[in-house]
């Protein structure tokens, strides 16, 4: 019996992906359209016939129809393969059956097509897209498969490099296809996280890709299935953005954390793996979906330090002061699922903006209030506008001057760095993030604000007494009321 080729299963994924083409493409066309998983998982009986590999092929053409919207628009008006073979083209290194498959169905020569996945440019990639839609007035701006408005509120670029080469590696990183990216955990006392990462690439058949500076980093391509693990998970999925997250918080064993509504749990179980057991991790959120799920992902994990609370509004549980680190980990205009949830992209809306930068004032204001004197706050935001960014950073430390910048170890390169990090997704492979840390400065005993005052409202002089005799009396009292210097004070 003939076992199904390579080709025979990526055709199996084509025939799905072309089924489900036109429902995606019109959710796309839609502000409030449906995403990606959605449709995926209202079709059970067409994924059910797939094998993994074949469920992986038909994400990836869905998924290119959305990262390739702003040049399929207008192209549209044939069947729905048409856009869907546009999209695979584009990035795709060959040419395969499937390709020549809905090419037929679309009345194609097979013998035109072009893989323009390995184009070395955006120049030559453009070009060559012309010419499959036979049109040299087709829109190739590589500003077009991004929401207009990112481009007014990207932040400068470094002093060192072009303003073109800059935006054009931006781009380049967002159309990348992410990663599989898997923190390794070292909680067996017998196994190491080599002896951990030898078992998975033997049990997945390919080497990782590890990262230099943090070795319990590794990456695998995102069709690379892992394996089933028993509990207390000895690995965990983890973005590599996160991880740096995580490193930057550097907690210490014993010391109380405020998670606030994370952007993944997995990141509250590397602040528990850090802090070896001890000590006590808190998320706390107004969502009790996330809360259950948190409490779930601790117990599989064997984390007994993480705990849950819930929160009203932007206030904290619990007293002021109580916690020696915060993380206030958000969203933002989720830039940080560009590349695995590609839909987003397109309904961005930049009057969400302003709302968005308000929120994260706020609970910035109130993770100062949480956090005891002398502890450290960590804001991660998953996005990299400059509003979103520098300006909430520059803006939180002018209205909060007992919070002082803190610098940290950038954990890509080992060296000591400035108090914040923007992480790219073309230059550092994971998603888009930025960190600042501060720590709050201790306040000043009663008796240090005493002297303080004294030296700023000197004592007023005792009147002379107008009796001859005690007129040195009276001199040597004027004298010891004079106020004292700064050395004295």
């Amino acid at each position: 019996m003939r076992q199904p080729s390579a080709s025979d299963l990526s055709r199996a994924g084509g025939h799905v992906a072309s089924t489900l083409a036109r429902e995606y493409w019109e959710a796309l066309e839609n502000p409030k359209g449906k995403t990606l998983s959605a449709i995926l998982r209202e079709h059970p009986e067409a994924m059910g016939l797939l094998n993994d590999f074949q469920k992986f092929k038909t994400r990836q053409y869905l998924a290119a129809m959305a990262r390739w919207y702003g040049w399929l628009r207008g192209h549209s008006q044939r069947l729905t393969e048409w856009p869907l073979l546009l999209a695979s083209l584009l990035e795709s290194d060959r040419v395969d059956d499937t390709h020549r498959a809905w090419a037929r169905r679309c009345n194609i020569a097979p013998e035109r097509l072009m893989a323009l996945g390995d184009a070395p440019n955006w120049v030559v990639r453009g070009e060559g897209y012309r010419r499959l839609v036979g049109s040299n007035r087709a829109n190739v701006d590589p500003w077009s498969l991004l929401p207009g408005w990112l481009r007014g509120h990207l932040p400068a670029p470094p002093p060192d490099e072009s303003p073109k080469d800059w935006h054009t590696a931006i781009l380049e990183g967002f159309q990348y296809r992410p990663y599989r990216w898997v923190r390794l955990r070292d909680i067996q006392k017998n196994r190491t996280i080599e002896d951990t990462l030898e078992k998975l690439e033997e049990q997945t058949g390919q080497s990782a890709w590890r990262a230099r500076k943090m070795p319990a980093a590794v990456r695998w391509p995102v069709h690379v299935k892992l394996p089933e693990a028993r509990e207390p998970w000895p690995w965990i999925a983890q973005d590599f953005s996160d991880q740096i997250t995580a490193q930057v918080c550097d907690p210490d064993p014993g010391e109380r954390w405020c998670l606030i509504e994370p952007r993944d749990l997995s990141i509250a179980i590397d602040l528990a793996d850090r802090m070896k057991g001890k000590g006590v991790v808190v998320v706390v959120s107004a969502n009790e979906r996330l809360l259950r799920a948190a409490a779930q992902l601790a117990k599989r994990c064997g984390c007994h330090n993480v705990t849950t609370r819930g929160m009203a509004g932007d206030n904290l549980p619990g007293k002021p002061g109580i916690y020696d680190g915060v993380l206030v980990d958000m969203h933002g205009m989720g830039m940080d699922r560009w590349r695995s949830q590609p839909e987003s992209r397109l309904r961005c809306d930049e009057r969400q903006l302003k709302t968005v930068v308000a929120a994260i004032d706020a609970r910035l204001r109130s993770a100062e209030k949480a956090l005891k004197s002398g502890g450290r706050l960590v804001y991660a935001v998953g996005s990299l506008t400059a509003d979103e960014t520098d300006s909430v950073a520059d803006r939180f430390v002018t209205e909060n001057p007992g919070m002082t910048p803190l610098e940290f170890e950038d954990p890509r390169t080992g060296k000591l760095g400035p108090p914040r990090l923007h992480f790219w997704p073309e230059r550092d492979w994971g998603e888009a993030v930025f960190i600042a840390r501060w720590t709050k400065s201790t306040p000043l005993s009663a008796g240090e604000r005493k002297g303080n005052v004294s030296a700023e409202r000197p004592a007023k002089p005792k009147a002379r007494s107008k009796k001859p005799q005690v007129t040195e009396v009276a001199e040597e009292s004027t004298e010891s009321a004079t106020p004292p210097t700064d050395a004295e004070a």
